[in-house]
């Protein structure tokens, strides 16, 4: 049966499969029921989209969804007919949940003609996610998703029934670690992300290649720059990159982070980022002084941003205690737990910055020493980077 946060599949539900295809050539499916606009024949060319399941019960099907489509009558035109290596895309959602609510399934697909013989290869069977039902114009949000691949011949008619048969069981994990950023996504975005994910949860994110570990810092915790609410998890750096880099070019903290060289290379660092992941991350506020010992708070919209102090050690300070409120993650940690690596934490220990311009002078920024205790350096001082983004 299906797992779910605030839905089950524990009594029956509407079910229905989209199908689509990417075949550079004609594909044809027929069937006689469901037909379209009342009359048989083909339900779909090439990648128009039609129903071709309709609405099966779950539970008087073993938690299964079944259905078959047949070739009408006995002529050449009947059944499935589609060029080798054809490749089709099934897509399912379920109708009667609400929006709030959220789906995690692992499904097991089989695909064969009623005399046995499996004319398809499923090509992918994937663990699959949604918080909202979904049209044929949409199945970006289905419940999952495969794919299967005609095999290496010219054409399938066949006078015998196609069933599929799909078989919803829980997903093997939920594991943060080995899920897509597409699905990670999907949970923020659902507003369930505290109840799938824990703070601490780690994550391996490549930047120009190289693998980087981030932790989840918190849950709906920063502002999205649209007004639209909270972005719904904050992740950050466990350790450093393996370059240092300083704040500024010349000794000057004046425009704070919003106009500092640092916050520029957030940009360039944002490109190495693989693409999936820039797809999810959020833009979202980021307060922080305006520097020259200003105690005025410039509010910057971020994809990536560096953290300030308030953000991690929870200081009440003047100027600084209006940079942000404290991650969950670091409430209750010591200098001891501010300690970072060079190179993901194989290399040196070091300073880090952040994003907070020093209150008492006009070139220093704060960050955190070698003993994991807050201390400030000249801009132009090059030490240890810790980036943050959300989704």
């Amino acid at each position: 049966m299906g797992l779910t946060v605030n839905v089950s599949f524990d009594s029956a539900v509407t079910a229905k499969v989209y199908l689509a295809t990417n075949s550079s050539t004609a594909v044809q499916f027929y069937q006689d029921s469901p037909t379209v606009d009342g009359v048989g024949g083909p339900i779909f060319d090439k990648t128009k989209s039609a129903i071709i399941f309709n609405t099966y019960d779950t539970d008087t099907n073993d938690g299964k969804i079944k259905t078959s489509f047949e070739a009408l009558g006995s002529g050449n035109d009947n059944g499935l007919k589609c060029d080798a290596n054809a490749e089709m895309e099934f897509y399912v959602y379920v109708e009667n949940y609400s929006e709030t609510e959220i789906i995690f399934c692992n499904a097991d697909v089989t695909f064969t003609e009623a005399n046995g013989s499996e004319p398809f290869t499923v090509i992918s069977n994937p663990m699959s996610i949604t918080g909202t039902a979904v049209g044929e114009d949409n199945p970006s949000k289905s419940l999952l998703t495969f794919r299967i691949k005609a095999d290496d011949i010219e054409t399938i008619i066949s006078a015998n029934t196609i069933q599929i048969e799909i078989d919803l069981g829980a997903p093997s994990s939920l594991e943060l670690a080995e899920l897509s950023w597409t699905t990670i996504n999907l949970v923020s975005e659902a507003g369930v992300a505290s109840q799938v994910f824990n703070v601490g949860d780690e994550k391996t994110v490549l930047i120009n290649a190289v693998p980087y570990t981030f932790v989840i810092l918190g849950f709906d915790h920063d502002d999205k720059s649209d007004d639209s609410g909270k972005a719904g998890i904050t992740f950050g750096m466990k350790n450093l990159l393996a370059t240092t880099y300083n704040m500024n070019s010349t000794k000057t903290n004046s425009g704070g982070w919003e106009n500092c060289l640092m916050r520029t290379r957030m940009a360039t660092f944002f490109t190495q980022l693989p693409s999936d992941l820039q797809s999810a991350i959020k833009t979202v506020n980021k307060l922080a002084t305006a520097g020259s010992t200003s105690t005025s708070i410039i509010t910057s919209p971020d994809k990536l941003f560096l953290f300030s102090e308030r953000e991690i050690d929870g200081t009440t300070g003047a100027g600084y205690v209006g940079e942000g409120t404290q991650y969950t993650y670091w409430v209750g940690k010591g200098a001891a737990d501010r300690i970072k690596r060079l190179s993901n934490g194989s290399g040196s220990i070091i300073n880090w910055w952040l994003r907070s311009p020093y209150m008492s002078n006009n070139y220093y920024f704060r960050l955190f020493n070698n003993s994991g205790d807050v201390q400030y350096n000249d801009a132009i001082y090059a030490v240890g980077v810790c980036f943050g983004f959300c989704v």
